[in-house]
């Protein structure tokens, strides 16, 4: 009688491509979303340092209170800040 190994179940490591930043051009693209009052403050302050380091990030900024975009709509904003976090894996909250 021939016996077989039981199917073996792949798990999701940190080193699979899933959770791997994007990276385009040897720069990585991070969400950014400097939110109101303080943090778009510290969001610009971050942005300043980090160009000054040459730290490879380029921002996709994203608005989730509608005043830079005009958006009214607090569901869209939502749902545009939910598509870059996961299109880009990695995220700064301001």
């Amino acid at each position: 009688m021939l016996t077989r190994d039981p199917p073996v179940a792949m798990a999701t490591t940190v080193e699979s491509d899933i959770f791997k930043p994007t990276k385009f051009g040897g720069k990585y693209t991070v969400t950014l979303i400097p939110g109101d009052g303080i943090g778009a403050e510290v969001s610009e302050s971050v942005k300043t340092i980090f160009k000054q380091d040459n730290v490879p990030v380029d921002w996709e900024q994203v608005d989730v209170t509608g005043v830079q975009s005009g958006k009214a709509d607090p569901e869209l904003l939502f749902r545009e800040s939910v598509n870059s976090l996961k299109r880009n894996k990695v995220g700064l909250k301001g």
